[in-house]
């Protein structure tokens, strides 16, 4: 699984779960709280909890450290390799466009149909990650979706974190996403989506698992400037939008409408390319 690692004037960190290196060799950028890198950990077979250490060898040479707490749950499984890894946490994207992709429902066609508009706009194509049961009580906005140029792909059947279910409960859930012929499925809360179970359970329906490079965290409330801040500039939390890269957005975010024409341009501003409608 990922995790962010955050210092001030870090050259470089190291990672160890009950004394098993992780791997830090994700991307890194720089924010206004410090230095951050993406790495990977993967939490032992047993249940319980265990310790996270996190180590960063600063700029003068010195070391910072800190230790929490981690709690392993749920059937047990094994973590993909790296190549599977790096094709997951992009959704299989290869080129060097910046995917724009939103999750769960929505509050209102008002703010959907604001969505679309923009992207109409701006001729962006998206990816929707709907939930079977969001699909199945919304089908002509499925349909508006679809007739507007956009994927609308599998995001389970209730949002289930599918690390923590067992096997026959795992298939219900991919099973009964949207009716779409999606082509990628997304876990609820990305849970499990790193592990071959969960990804046997993916190939199994003719699908691709999907995580992200970018997390707006939209679903909390922030401002539609700080959304824009965040895939354009990154902060503690996640890094800044790459080539190839993935931007993780909600249906439900309260101020997501508002800040996408900002992301939209703000990443062309950059030199950065987006998939079109036409």
């Amino acid at each position: 699984m990922p995790i962010v690692v955050t210092a001030p004037g870090a050259r470089s960190f190291e990672v160890t779960v009950d004394d098993v290196r992780g791997d830090c060799a994700g991307d890194t950028w720089s924010h206004a709280g410090g230095v951050s890198q993406q790495c990977w950990i993967t939490l032992p077979r047993t249940a319980g909890r265990h310790t996270l250490t996190a180590h960063a060898t600063l700029s003068d040479d010195s070391r910072a450290g800190a230790t929490s707490s981690i709690t392993a749950s749920g059937p047990r499984t094994s973590t993909v390799d790296r190549a599977t890894r790096d094709r997951i946490l992009t959704c299989g994207n290869t080129g060097t466009d910046v995917w724009l992709t939103f999750d769960d429902g929505f509050l209102s066609t008002r703010t959907m149909n604001r969505v679309l508009a923009t992207l109409t706009a701006e001729n962006v194509r998206a990816r929707f990650f709907a939930t079977g049961t969001w699909a199945r009580s919304n089908p002509g906005m499925v349909r508006a979706l679809q007739r507007a140029g956009h994927l609308v792909e599998n995001h389970t059947d209730t949002h289930e974190s599918l690390n923590a279910i067992d096997d026959d409960a795992l298939e219900g859930q991919a099973a009964r996403g949207p009716a779409t012929r999606a082509t990628l499925l997304r876990p609820g809360f990305g849970a499990g989506t790193f592990t071959t179970r969960v990804v046997q359970a993916a190939k199994r329906h003719g699908q691709e698992l999907c995580y992200w490079t970018t997390d707006t965290r939209d679903y909390s409330g922030a401002s539609a400037d700080a959304l824009i801040a965040r895939v354009l500039h990154g902060d503690g939390f996640t890094p800044p939008a790459r080539p190839g890269g993935v931007v993780l957005m909600h249906m439900t975010g309260r101020h997501t409408p508002e800040a996408l024409p900002g992301i939209i341009r703000g990443l062309r501003a950059k030199g950065l390319t987006l998939p079109p409608l036409r």
